[in-house]
């Protein structure tokens, strides 16, 4: 799940977001650290070879040893390459970093919170259930039961089909029989029903759930025809969330070349900068390049929150992974489990 720190910002305090700031886990720092360090250790490599194989010094030690050829390449490397700087210093801002990135992660984050908003939660239909069924004997709760297992294993079975932690608790159907999500009867039943990991497989439950009311109605259970349709239009939205969740997951990405030309755009500035931010020769008068500063403070901080921005949109495209910000849907799938026994207990 997304990792949570609203309870440390409860009191308007001075320090409190800058305690944000010292956390490690889920935070910016994790993502970026291995992209950022790398950065800094070509930065350092290129920056040590122009300031000490292609210094005065080295050239000058070079013409002494009277090897004019080995002297006039560095010459040329280092003038050209001091040329290149200026050129990546000059034309890299044209590079639309902020508005693909920034549109990339607000098409990701909206996205994002629309799947979280599709989860189906059966806490809805259960109350319904419990609220139009008033007889309380053993036999009527189990019926009850039986339809929140319905409920439950749809939900569970359209999980798996995308989401890598549901998928690795539920490896085979035989483990949903031991948790008693189903009864070998229904695991016979489903399996015929349709081909096992098919996208159509998840709705079969929901069918079943369907038949369940029309007998507890035709039993005398549920009282009215109203009730009827209120469940059926529960279980009806339960079918569409799930339907959803499986497009969202399994029909229609984030277009594949957006994904490309937001990655290509920063990792591009980034090796630009690598060049772009090199502090060169200060008695050449360069532009922007009067002063040696050996780190570049600002280049980093550009780098930091372009690569932020970036990491960010990565971690948040598939939300039903195992990431520390993706939905922790197995905890999920235990607390729906949980909830209808609570609900539906027998006495």
């Amino acid at each position: 799940m997304s990792i949570p720190y609203s309870w440390k910002i409860a009191t308007n305090k001075r320090t409190a977001f800058l305690q944000l700031l010292m956390r490690w886990k889920g935070t910016i720092y994790k993502y970026i650290l291995h992209d950022f360090c790398t950065f800094l250790l070509v930065y350092g490599l290129i920056s040590v070879t122009y300031r000490y194989l292609m210094s005065d010094q080295s050239r000058r030690l070079v013409y002494l040893n009277v090897n004019l050829g080995l002297f006039d390449a560095l010459c040329f490397v280092h003038r050209y390459f001091e040329y290149y700087c200026q050129y990546c210093a000059g034309y890299g801002h044209l590079i639309p970093v902020g508005l693909v990135v920034g549109f990339f992660v607000d098409v990701v984050v909206k996205r994002w919170w629309g799947q979280f908003q599709t989860i189906p939660w059966p806490d809805e239909i259960a109350l319904l259930l419990s609220a139009y069924i008033p007889d309380d004997s053993v036999l009527t709760k189990q019926k009850m039961k039986t339809f929140m297992r319905y409920i439950n294993l749809a939900n569970t079975i359209t999980l798996r089909l995308f989401c890598s932690r549901i998928k690795k608790r539920y490896a085979v159907d035989q483990i949903l029989l031991a948790d008693g999500m189903m009864t070998p009867s229904e695991l016979k039943r489903l399996q015929n029903s349709a081909p096992s990991r098919k996208a159509a497989f998840y709705a079969a439950p929901l069918y079943w759930a369907g038949e369940l009311v029309l007998e507890m109605r035709d039993s005398g259970l549920i009282m009215s025809d109203r009730a009827v349709e209120l469940l059926y239009k529960g279980i009806a939205v339960i079918r569409a969330k799930g339907a959803k969740l499986i497009i969202y997951n399994m029909i229609i990405n984030v277009p594949l070349g957006f994904t490309q030309v937001a990655t290509i755009t920063i990792y591009v500035y980034v090796i630009a900068s690598t060049f772009s931010c090199q502090f060169l020769d200060t008695t050449q008068g360069y532009k922007r390049k009067l002063v040696d500063l050996y780190i570049p403070i600002f280049g980093m901080l550009r780098l930091i929150f372009f690569l932020g921005w970036i990491k960010v949109a990565e971690a948040l495209i598939n939300p039903f992974g195992e990431d520390p910000d993706d939905f922790a849907m197995d905890e999920y799938n235990e607390r729906d489990v949980q909830v209808c026994i609570l609900l539906l207990v027998v006495d």
